[in-house]
């Protein structure tokens, strides 16, 4: 679950860029420091990692609540100005080349240690871009 809501956060981060909510990153780092608490904690109790996935959870669906609120007000705007192209939805099915296994292959650790390598690297790639684009 921690990967599917990274892999979501990612996927609305690199459609909207500039445009994000800017509690995403925020987000988008305690969702994966929390991954790497439960990760790196092989003898954590299980109650303890759902109670961890349920905070970071909420995190999350508070987020989409409010850019779907915001989404809907300015819709609403658009569509009384003359309308607008549709963003897209934090949350949305994309296509992904990410390592996350299907729903039948086991996950590894070392399939998930490539998984958040590769997120990593996505995520700086992502704030050098913004910086970048800020600095212009």
């Amino acid at each position: 679950m921690f990967l599917r809501i990274l892999g979501s956060l990612g996927d609305y981060i690199k459609s909207n860029r500039g445009k994000a909510h800017p509690k995403t990153f925020r987000i988008l780092t305690s969702v994966f420091s929390g991954l790497e608490t439960v990760v790196s904690q092989p003898d954590m109790p299980e109650a303890e990692k759902k109670k961890t996935l349920q905070v970071e959870l909420k995190r999350y669906n508070d987020l989409r609540g409010m850019i779907q609120k915001k989404k809907a007000e300015t819709g609403a705007q658009k569509d009384s100005a003359g309308g607008g192209a549709p963003e897209a939805r934090l949350g949305a099915k994309a296509e992904s080349t990410s390592p996350v296994p299907g729903d039948g292959e086991a996950v590894t650790l070392e399939k998930l240690l490539a998984a958040i390598g590769d997120l990593k690297a996505f995520v700086h790639a992502e704030i050098e871009a913004l910086r970048k684009e800020i600095a212009r």
